[in-house]
């Protein structure tokens, strides 16, 4: 009761609070995006003409399967595939924060000419999309042999993440208080 009490005030009937209506249109974007995921995994359980027929339907006993799973598992590489995405993401990620937070403290820290500039390039990473350059990018991994290899996609999620990074990073450094930093020098 007390917990409803919060919700629901005494005076004025039909009054409907703010986070109430906050948390429906939140649970109603929850559901939207969880739609697709969950339709993914119900299907993964069916045999192909089931899909078709009833999509969102559960799988019954005529039409339940793990061929699906059986295939991927044991017909293709996916070990090799999930470590190859493991290590890419923890060495990009890595490297997106340590490069990041290095630049960031530069640029927040030290006044130098330049600075503008390059607060200037790295805002403009984050407004044109790295999609522009794929052929730039596939030609330069070309000549310097590096197509088909892990170093590539590094290298490109770090291009890509570096931008965001560095201007994430450098507004947490401006809130870093200057007295301690001051202090150190003494």
């Amino acid at each position: 009761m007390k917990l409803l009490s919060r919700f629901i005030p005494s005076s004025g009937i039909g009054y409907v609070p703010k986070s109430i209506t906050i948390h429906a249109v939140l649970l109603a974007y929850t559901v939207i995006a969880l739609f697709p995921i969950v339709v993914v995994v119900i299907n993964a359980f069916k045999e192909r003409r089931a899909i078709f027929r009833d999509p969102l339907g559960l799988p019954d006993s005529s039409s339940f399967t793990l061929v699906g799973f059986e295939q991927v598992l044991l017909r293709s590489d996916f070990g090799l595939y999930s470590w190859n995405s493991l290590i890419v993401t923890i060495v990009a990620v890595g490297l997106v924060l340590l490069l990041g937070a290095m630049a960031a403290w530069a640029l927040t820290e030290y006044k130098f000419k330049g600075n503008l500039l390059i607060t200037f390039l790295f805002a403009m990473g984050i407004m044109i999309p790295i999609r522009l350059g794929t052929v730039s990018i596939l030609s330069l991994m070309v000549n310097l042999n590096l197509v088909n290899t892990l170093t590539a996609l590094v290298l490109v999620y770090i291009a890509q993440g570096l931008p965001l990074a560095v201007y994430i990073l450098s507004e947490f450094v401006r809130t870093i208080p200057k007295e301690p930093h001051g202090s150190r020098t003494l």
